[in-house]
């Protein structure tokens, strides 16, 4: 994994937007947003969007997450 990499670290890059289902992995027995921050200190940010929904009358704006509040919980749990 690119992330185990020596080079890969946060005098070089300051954040990682993580999916959801990276962020249900581990890297070296570890959750990965714990992995990022207490090892590399770089700070992990989860991507929760579900998209664009169809325009309509001109506009067009993200689709609702209804699930937030789990997603979050979810989130907080793994680091």
């Amino acid at each position: 994994r690119i992330m185990t990499s020596p080079s890969f670290g946060g005098d070089r890059i300051l954040g990682a937007i993580l999916f959801q289902d990276t962020l249900n992995r581990e890297v070296e027995g570890k959750p990965t947003a714990k992995y990022l921050w207490e090892e590399k200190k770089i700070v992990p940010f989860l991507k929760i969007d579900k998209g664009l929904a169809t325009e309509e009358n001109g506009v067009q704006v993200m689709k609702p997450i209804p699930d937030l509040e789990e997603v979050c919980g979810a989130a907080f749990s793994n680091g």
